[in-house]
């Protein structure tokens, strides 16, 4: 299966809302495992189709115990190295709304695919509940706390326009205003 291409800041793609994902094609049903594929294959741990330049209400989310040990794990065996025993549990989430917040909120180190190389700290509500759909078309509701739970605030930002540099106060922008700058030369 081909991965797909990860598209990098400044992309305008990047910054305009997707669209809700109506009705499930069979093309939304194969654009999964690729995303997955490209999501493992980039060593994220999760992934939002505007990422991969499809402007679609639809989000993959590493939802094993530990999303980061995970991937590494399966990265390993994709490239080619023996495969670990565990393999990871990514599920695809379809036009996905935060429904509820905890008012509890901590401020983590974050990076992006679409901003290789830059990190910034971003808070972010401890545990949130989720309303969306399945591949399948089932209506779920989803309970997500530590780390899954940013890993969904983080991907349904991105369905918003939104990246982490958003999240930035003017005054640590203007420190990463360097690296973006770097960043916006390399793609041109």
């Amino acid at each position: 299966m081909a991965t797909l291409s990860i598209v990098i800041y400044p992309a305008k793609i990047l910054r305009q809302e997707a669209v809700e994902v109506s009705p499930i094609t069979s093309e939304i049903k194969r654009l999964i495992p690729q995303m997955i594929e490209t999501m493992y294959g980039s060593q994220g741990i999760g992934l939002a189709a505007p990422q991969v330049g499809i402007s679609k209400k639809l989000i993959i989310v590493e939802t094993s115990d530990d999303p980061r040990a995970t991937v590494r794990e399966t990265t390993r065996h994709i490239r080619g190295k023996p495969a670990l025993p565990n393999r990871g549990r990514p599920l695809a989430f379809l036009n996905p709304v935060i429904v509820k917040k905890s008012k509890e909120t901590a401020i983590d180190e974050e990076g992006c695919l679409s901003l290789p190389g830059i990190f910034v700290p971003v808070k972010r509500a401890e545990s949130i509940e989720i309303l969306c759909q399945t591949a399948d078309g089932s209506k779920v509701r989803v309970e997500a706390g530590g780390l899954t739970a940013r890993i969904f605030q983080h991907e349904i930002d991105h369905l918003n326009g939104k990246l982490i540099i958003n999240h930035l106060d003017p005054l640590k922008k203007l420190k990463v205003r360097r690296q973006l700058k770097e960043l916006v030369h390399k793609t041109r």
